[in-house]
């Protein structure tokens, strides 16, 4: 358990950090004397635990110590390090404002353990045994929660410190000692999609689960979309929620949805192996988002609305200065008539996990809200050409030379073996969209946006971008 120790009183700290350190489960114990300090090192450290000092002075530069230091430390605590304890320190029996500071206290549960925790305790400085027994009660259930396994059969997942967290957190929530984990999706976002399993002392195991692990403003998107957008699907087309964890863990997050088949693999892995299997699947999608499609309606866009939808204005403009594509994005001022619905919004073959009777679910629903019907099947379609993990799985090479004829489906996928899957896509696309100029602007709108990520050459993708402006402009 790592502490933010915050006392400007040199005397009084040499005394406790030593009983602190003795405690079974601590571990690094970060003392600073001073708010800017602390701040710094709550915005930038794992942080498990703050004891703070309120009559602390404002910088190491200054020998001033004022309570309103360490009450604006306090507020600074709880926005970086939502749900960490925080024991407040006072010389004197708790003043007025101390006691308004214990308005903003809750119990939580911390680290997987079923115990609730109070987020803001106070101690009078001569209260040290109370405080110190405190801190080894949560020092226990965090020596539990670190105890727990990671076991990535020796594969480098790329793991942060709070992402193992996370995990090993899921994993006592579960009633695990051991979490076996392996990645979903790399993805080209901040966050990490991985396929995990808390497993018992006898190696049975106990809940399987995809999770989505990273910042907390993208899991607190993913659970507000999910409560209200995919709730809605019929049964089976997206798992249901086990878990959250939010609390203890910065600025960052993860959601757990429940798997029922050990065998789950995205669809990238899937058609790696069996190129069949992918006409079978985009069936199933396109059965599961029936729902929202059936509520779609068709209006006139502009194909700078449809592109808006995956590039805001600000990207937009970074990417046409980055490349020089000004000319061709004067198409954007066109409009089309377009479908407009329920859509997933990022529906790449990563997002899409398949069971191993070819049944389809699916997860990352941080982006899903109104937009554009096609352009749910375009992006699952071009992600076998844009997606890190098409590459990864050898699955774009006979396509990427030929991404100019895309808007001939024929000529496109020739003899490929992903035509049926392509071809799939592509009629659900066309079915659902409202016209051909909406399929080609969903598609303008899908590449555009890949030209703000390294995954595909960009000359080739701007060359896609200028065919589909051209056929746009001609329609």
């Amino acid at each position: 358990m790592r502490i933010l120790f915050v006392e400007d009183n040199d005397g009084f700290a040499s005394d406790l950090e030593p009983a602190l350190r003795a405690i079974f489960g601590v571990g690094e114990i970060q003392r600073v004397a001073d708010k800017e300090s602390a701040a710094a090192a709550l915005a930038n450290d794992l942080i498990d635990l703050v004891i703070l000092d309120l009559s602390i002075p404002p910088s190491k530069h200054s020998d001033a110590p004022d309570p309103e230091h360490g009450q604006a430390l306090f507020h600074e605590a709880r926005k970086l390090r939502p749900g960490t304890p925080i024991f407040i320190l006072t010389g004197a029996e708790v003043e007025k404002f101390s006691r308004g500071l214990a308005k903003f206290g809750n119990q939580v549960r911390l680290w997987g353990d079923g115990t609730e925790v109070e987020t803001v305790s106070f101690f009078l400085k001569e209260e040290v045994d109370e405080l110190l027994s405190r801190v080894r009660a949560l020092a226990e259930i965090y020596a539990n929660m670190s105890a727990v396994a990671i076991n990535t059969r020796g594969k480098d997942l790329g793991l942060s410190p709070v992402q193992e967290q996370m995990l090993k957190t899921f994993a006592r929530m579960a009633d695990g000692v051991a979490c076996d984990v392996s990645l979903l999706s790399g993805g080209l976002s901040d966050a990490k999609v991985v396929k995990t399993t808390a497993m018992d002392r006898g190696r049975k195991p106990q809940v399987l689960c995809a999770g989505k692990l990273g910042p907390s403003e993208v899991i607190a998107s993913e659970q507000a979309a999910y409560e209200k957008h995919a709730r809605k699907l019929g049964i089976g087309a997206c798992p249901t929620v086990y878990c959250a964890i939010d609390m203890g863990v910065g600025q960052n997050g993860a959601i757990f949805y429940t798997l029922t088949d050990d065998d789950t693999k995205s669809l990238f892995e899937r058609l790696a192996a069996d190129p069949g299997i992918g006409e079978v699947v985009v069936g199933r999608v396109r059965a599961g988002l029936q729902r929202w499609t059936e509520a779609a309606t068709v209006d006139f866009a502009r194909i700078a609305d449809i592109r808006r939808r995956l590039v805001d204005d600000d990207d937009a403009a970074a990417i046409e200065a980055k490349f020089g594509i000004a000319a061709l994005r004067k198409i954007e001022e066109k409009a089309v008539q377009a479908s407009q619905s329920c859509i997933h919004g990022d529906l790449h073959c990563g997002n899409v996990l398949v069971k191993s009777d070819g049944d389809a679910v699916l997860i990352d629903f941080g982006d899903v809200g109104p937009g554009y019907t096609a352009l749910d099947p375009t992006a699952l379609e071009l992600s076998l050409v844009f997606h890190p993990d098409a590459a990864k799985f050898g699955l774009r090479d006979n396509l990427m030379g030929n991404l100019e004829a895309w808007p001939d489906v024929e000529g496109f996928v020739r003899d490929d073996r992903l035509k049926p899957m392509i071809t799939a896509c592509r009629e659900w696309a066309h079915d659902v969209a409202g016209g051909d100029q909406s399929v080609l602007a969903s598609a303008y709108a899908y590449a555009l946006r890949q030209l703000k990520y390294d995954t595909v050459d960009p000359a080739v993708t701007v060359a896609f971008v200028a065919k589909l402006a051209e056929r746009l402009a001609a329609s």
